[in-house]
């Protein structure tokens, strides 16, 4: 996959190029959905050799149907994340923050409760 650079249109379609950050639709969908990134606000504080940036990212979706997504964000190797919140049709929702391997095997078992039960280190859906 290539990198996204500045110019490239921030309408991103699925069934083309699967972007490499944003929202990105979770299923496949028969027609493909069109999310676009409509403004950007960042603050940026910068004490010693740490910097905090707080970005504001406003998205839109043009079709009629809600989609499942989910919020892809590209960090150095040595960046951290400290907070996530999202409003969505006038709903705050807050994220935790988690590693990868820990945020990966709670997203395995609450498919599970939702699919049924799952026995120790089975799996009912693969990521």
């Amino acid at each position: 996959s290539r990198p996204r650079h500045a110019d490239t249109p921030s309408k991103m379609d699925i069934h083309d190029e699967t972007p490499i950050c944003g929202l990105i639709p979770i299923k496949h969908m028969e027609k493909k959905p069109e999310i676009s990134l409509i403004s950007v606000q960042a603050k940026v504080e910068i004490v010693h050799f740490c910097t905090r940036i707080v970005l504001n990212q406003k998205f839109t979706n043009h079709g009629k149907e809600t989609l499942e997504v989910k919020y892809v964000f590209p960090l150095e190797s040595d960046a951290a994340v400290c907070g996530f919140e999202a409003k969505i049709a006038g709903k705050t929702i807050k994220g935790v923050v988690q590693g990868r391997a820990e945020a990966k095997k709670n997203i395995r078992q609450r498919r599970c409760k939702q699919a049924g039960s799952c026995p120790p280190g089975k799996r009912k859906h693969r990521n």
